[in-house]
């Protein structure tokens, strides 16, 4: 709906259908070229010599920070249009919260563990092994609070 109309009611004219059409087929295209653009620098990231990274980027005409995002979202495996819609920072900022998603998921089962052994230690060293494991799950737990 725009404006309060449905906009099915109402059809394109033949410009603005072809404009439609345009717009439509060099965003898909932008997107392919993202996703490969993210690839090929992985592959370039890995072929480089120590001191062929910076020269090469000039040379294509990428700025660092932005190579350093493309190679790490093509790493993860980011293979949808999703990656591109987003743009490089919100697929990045999706990334991190992705990774921080999965440490307080792991975190979750390793606290599931620990009551386990807490519940079944009945030795001195059990006891205390299920301390030291308390202890490093709270320092992991302090560690994503502060990010």
């Amino acid at each position: 709906m725009v404006e309060g109309r449905d906009t099915r009611e109402a059809p394109l004219s033949n410009r603005l259908a072809t404009l439609a059409d345009q717009a439509g087929a060099s965003w898909r295209q932008s997107t392919e070229h993202w996703l490969t653009a993210a690839y090929t620098l992985k592959e370039a990231r890995v072929l480089a010599a120590h001191g062929e990274w910076l020269p090469f980027l000039e040379r294509a005409g990428i700025p660092r920070s932005t190579a350093a995002r493309m190679v790490r979202l093509a790493g993860a495996g980011f293979k949808c249009a999703g990656a591109a819609h987003l743009g490089i920072q919100g697929a990045d900022e999706w990334l991190a919260r992705m990774k921080a998603l999965k440490a307080r998921l792991r975190l979750a089962l390793a606290v599931e563990d620990l009551e386990r052994l807490a519940d079944a230690a009945s030795t001195r060293e059990q006891i205390e092994a299920a301390l030291l494991e308390c202890e490093r799950i709270e320092a992991e737990l302090e560690g994503l609070n502060d990010e």
